[in-house]
């Protein structure tokens, strides 16, 4: 834990769709690494998740409870809980809890809109709010979180995870699932010798089923990985560059039709290619790390704006 050099920390508040679980969530991906990150630096972050939403509900009826229970294991540094959302009248008293002890509230694509409008409410000199908003109009899954009265206040947010250095040998070939059957069966013919993992809600009854949140140390022990994903999107870059900042050469693979990313993305028929080239480091503004200290120095940048540059 590094210190810090605010008189009180800031306590950064996030809202969002489910942390705990991934399923067919994203988000969750990059949640975990920056709220890891900010606990790292000497700050507390909790993450605030409606009960019974999608992604949860979704990963309980397909893989039971036991995801869950991996990630309250593994990630017990993580704070979160579930809330039941409040009535449209009570969203201002409701959320009002949380800013009376925050710095930072922080309201993440998937927050529902009048919990949203009832923290901008909120924006003081004591508080500050920011949103999650799509980075490019095309966009492929590239976003910022920006101070919601002042745009131009903003930093880069996902895709972002947290490096990790794995001692010890690597090898073989890991292919992981996530939602699409049709094309991972694809790939999996053509790469026969791979370990054959879902990890999402693809219908691989036959193939080993790993949460995302016990990848890493998968990664850290492999030497190339393939992802395929695809739902709602052909593909998330974070759970590309999630084997590749745990050390993995790694590729997601899309269909014929799918436009993604060319650094983390490579056609079916382009596989035989893809291992030939050297991959391009974690770029800086990835790093989940840099992402936290982002969002402490937007916070230290309007506080000094706010008090003076001696504080007073």
């Amino acid at each position: 834990m590094e210190p810090t050099d605010f008189e009180v920390n800031p306590r950064f508040v996030f809202l969002g769709d489910s942390i705990v679980s991934d399923w067919r969530n994203p988000l969750a991906t990059t949640s975990r690494a920056v709220l890891t990150a900010l606990g790292n630096l000497g700050f507390e972050a909790i993450y605030l998740e409606p009960r019974r939403n999608n992604a949860t509900v979704g990963l309980l009826n397909q893989r039971g409870a036991e995801p869950v229970q991996l990630f309250n294991s593994l990630r017990a540094d993580v704070q979160y809980r579930t809330f039941d959302l409040p009535a449209r009248w009570e969203a201002r008293v409701w959320i009002g809890q949380f800013a009376a002890t925050a710095g930072v509230i922080v309201a993440l694509e998937g927050t529902p809109e009048m919990v949203e409008s009832a923290a901008m409410e909120f924006a003081s000199e004591d508080v500050q709010i920011l949103v999650e908003r799509s980075e490019l109009d095309d966009d492929w899954g590239r976003t910022v979180v920006q101070r919601f009265d002042h745009e131009e206040e903003s930093i880069g947010f996902r895709p972002a995870v947290l490096p990790h250095v794995w001692e010890g040998e690597r090898s073989g070939t890991v292919l992981v699932a996530y939602d699409d059957a049709e094309l991972a069966r694809a790939v999996a013919d053509r790469v026969p010798g791979a370990r054959r993992i879902v990890s999402g809600s693809a219908d691989l009854p036959d193939w080993e089923f790993v949460p995302e949140i016990a990848l890493p140390p998968v990664y850290g022990a492999t030497e190339r990985v393939l992802v395929v994903d695809a739902a709602d999107r052909a593909l998330a870059p974070a759970r590309v560059w999630l084997p590749r900042a745990n050390g993995a050469a790694a590729w997601g693979v899309v269909g014929e039709d799918a436009w993604v990313e060319p650094s983390v993305s490579a056609g079916l028929d382009d596989l035989q290619d893809v291992w030939q080239g050297e991959q391009s480091e974690l770029p800086e503004r990835l790093d989940a790390n840099w992402v936290a200290q982002g969002l402490v120095d937007l916070y230290r940048f309007r506080s000094r704006l706010q008090t003076g540059p001696e504080g007073g």
